[in-house]
């Protein structure tokens, strides 16, 4: 992901710690020896690769193995198979459950982000500010703080670093946030990914219409998670279904946008073309619009956010 911060995904210093997003897919992250590892979730995907969710949680356990002597895991309280996960040293944390070794309290909604304490093993830290959005941003930060304090990072630093954090293109983005209309932009493309996506923004953005635009990654996926996708579509308001970005995949027979349309229960639901998406931005009302998907679906956020810019504009004069 492109750090907004740095306007760019690699940085450096003379600094030895490297810290690395590692991806599953293709077992790639089997090539990795880390001496701290964060384990955030194993929920079932690639299963193009894995073709087993079980096979997919075995290729998480042995990257575990991988981690040094001596080496720390951090998990997710409560992840499944958290017993069969390896290293000489393991923590978990939470986003607010009191029963992992470190969890965040007092949590309150502030400006689209959060203000909240962490509480870890020893020592506390309370008032952080965290100007994004996302519930699972504040568990990332429980998380990404605990080890800045494992390496012995200064509170005064780490507390600075949380402030100024401007957050990761395309994960819960913010690419307008006004009084009257808020749009976000996010990466994903998981039926978990998406329940996040939509239950952080409607809890962050109350009393607001909550519109995604949502394009599918993957025949592949669509098929296996259709009936997931229906379920977590149906939460927003209404929804906007682009066809599918077939990445590395040719087409599966039977499997397009409205194998997911078929299995909502939310009427609200429309198959678009990227044309007829941007037609929508101009004219509809909109008050919280989400746009969602690892496909081509970003070529799309600047022309969305010209035509909302200029709605706004117009609203005012």
């Amino acid at each position: 992901g492109i750090s907004n911060n740095y306007n760019s995904n690699y940085w450096s210093s003379n600094n030895n710690v490297c810290v690395i997003e590692a991806d599953e897919y293709d077992r790639s992250f089997l090539r990795l020896e880390p001496n701290i590892a964060v384990l955030t979730a194993m929920d079932a995907d690639h299963l193009d690769i894995y073709k087993t969710k079980q096979a997919l949680e075995e290729a998480f356990i042995q990257y575990t193995r991988q981690i040094r002597a001596g080496g720390q895991l951090w998990y997710k309280h409560g992840l499944a198979n958290g017993s069969k996960l390896h290293a000489d040293h393991k923590y978990t944390y939470s986003l607010q459950n009191d029963a992992a070794d470190t969890y965040a309290q007092n949590i309150t909604l502030l400006n689209g982000g959060y203000k909240f304490d962490i509480i870890g093993p020893n020592w506390e830290i309370t008032d952080f500010h965290l100007h994004i959005g996302g519930f699972h941003n504040v568990e990332n930060c429980v998380v990404a703080v605990s080890i800045a304090m494992q390496l012995k990072i200064e509170e005064m630093l780490i507390r600075e670093a949380v402030a100024t954090f401007a957050g990761v293109k395309r994960r819960f983005d913010y690419v307008i946030n006004t009084k009257d209309v808020v749009y976000i932009d996010d990466y994903a493309h998981h039926p978990e990914e998406l329940a996040t996506l939509i239950r952080s923004a409607k809890t962050l953005f109350p009393g607001k219409k909550c519109v995604i635009a949502f394009q599918p990654h993957l025949y592949s996926r669509t098929k296996d998670f259709a009936p997931e996708f229906a379920h977590t579509l149906d939460m927003a308001d209404e929804i906007l279904l682009l066809d599918i970005y077939p990445a590395r995949e040719k087409p599966i027979e039977d499997v397009s946008a409205q194998t997911i349309a078929d299995l909502m229960s939310n009427p609200n639901h429309t198959i678009l073309s990227k044309e007829g998406l941007l037609t929508y931005a101009k004219i509809a009302p909109i008050e919280l619009f989400i746009t969602a998907g690892a496909g081509d679906i970003d070529q799309l956020v600047e022309p969305i956010k010209k035509l909302l810019t200029e709605k706004i504009t117009k609203s005012k004069v």
